[in-house]
């Protein structure tokens, strides 16, 4: 991933998380925590292409594809209301 690309990935997972802090029947604390997590990776991603840490050093974490499939629903939703 590119670092144009990660930001646009942290952006809408941050954007799911505020949803669902409003809209608390979305996702599980299970869920969120494995969103926090996908960020988590992405952050030491970013620090890695700006050559601030080894790439062993980097997680890779992407969510389930049941909890990739709540986010795009409700990311749907959430442009469907602007």
């Amino acid at each position: 991933m590119n670092t144009e690309q990660i930001l646009e990935r942290l952006e809408l997972l941050f954007t799911i998380l505020q949803y669902t802090t409003i809209k608390t029947d979305v996702l599980t604390a299970g869920e969120r925590i494995c969103i926090n997590m996908e960020r988590a990776s992405l952050f030491e991603l970013l620090d890695f292409n700006a050559g601030l840490r080894e790439n062993a050093e980097c997680r890779n974490y992407k969510v389930s594809p049941e909890i990739e499939k709540k986010i795009q629903s409700n990311i749907n939703t959430i442009n469907l209301s602007k």
